[in-house]
């Protein structure tokens, strides 16, 4: 009686454990189904070829204080630099009138600077909607995904992508 109960429960933990995997893969693919649905309403470039590599920088407006200055910083200093495939997108904003006077007017309202009003872009990982994200993505696909925290330097990595775009040219 022992054998045949050990064996249920042995086949039942099995399944579960299927059961959980299956879930969490399928969970992570639609929120990465629905993070590149929703990046693609604030790209600046839609028209154009979605074999290119494409960047989105979405940086929430309440985190890590020291991480969004930074990504703030960056976005005033390169967003204006006409790099068509870089996508910079403000999230979580607690005040329009803040950001705009952070970031100034003029780079405010570049095509490339977009404002997420709605809050629709949603971080993979809850864990780290305090830092600003970057998105790698290429034919509607995501290649990966860094952050600038205390942990990643998704900032020296975008730097670098950029800076090798202009030595190739």
């Amino acid at each position: 009686m022992k054998t045949k109960l050990n064996t249920f429960n042995t086949i039942f933990f099995k399944i579960l454990i299927c059961i959980f995997i299956t879930n969490t893969s399928g969970c992570n693919q639609r929120v990465e189904v629905d993070l590149i649905t929703n990046l693609m309403r604030f790209d600046s470039q839609k028209n154009s070829d979605d074999t290119l590599l494409r960047v989105y920088a979405v940086i929430p407006n309440q985190g890590c204080e020291g991480c969004i200055s930074e990504a703030e910083n960056f976005v005033i200093t390169h967003a204006s630099l006409s790099e068509s495939n870089v996508t910079y997108i403000f999230t979580k904003i607690q005040s329009l009138k803040v950001l705009k006077y952070k970031l100034g007017s003029k780079i405010y309202s570049l095509p490339n600077v977009k404002i997420d009003t709605a809050n629709i872009i949603v971080f993979p990982k809850d864990e780290n909607n305090i830092y600003p994200m970057f998105i790698y993505t290429q034919a509607n696909q995501i290649n990966k995904i860094e952050y600038q925290s205390p942990n990643q330097n998704g900032l020296i990595n975008l730097k670098s992508y950029l800076n090798s775009r202009h030595i190739n040219k």
